[in-house]
């Protein structure tokens, strides 16, 4: 996707599985043509929240470490708006 902004107030992304894998490392952003202020790989059970509407973020590509196995990246990715639901009777 490249450097991005999802569109909600906030997200958080939650490392899931990493299996026979290097990169994938989470990068943050304060402009979208910036350099990233902050990298890091989501182990197992790691989350990353951030404000999205305020920072820009973006990862690394994922490639299996024994070619002739299969590699993956599972992260679950939460997000949330500020606007709060209303009750209309």
């Amino acid at each position: 996707e490249g450097v991005h902004q999802d569109g909600f107030d906030h997200i958080a992304m939650v490392g899931v599985s990493r299996h026979n894998i290097i990169g994938g490392d989470i990068m943050l952003y304060s402009s979208h043509n910036q350099a990233p202020f902050f990298r890091k790989v989501l182990e197992n059970g790691e989350v990353a929240m951030l404000a999205d509407s305020k920072l820009w973020h973006n990862a690394c590509p994922i490639r299996s470490v024994i070619d002739d196995q299969a590699g993956h990246m599972d992260v679950f990715v939460l997000t949330a708006t500020d606007k709060r639901n209303e009750l209309q009777s």
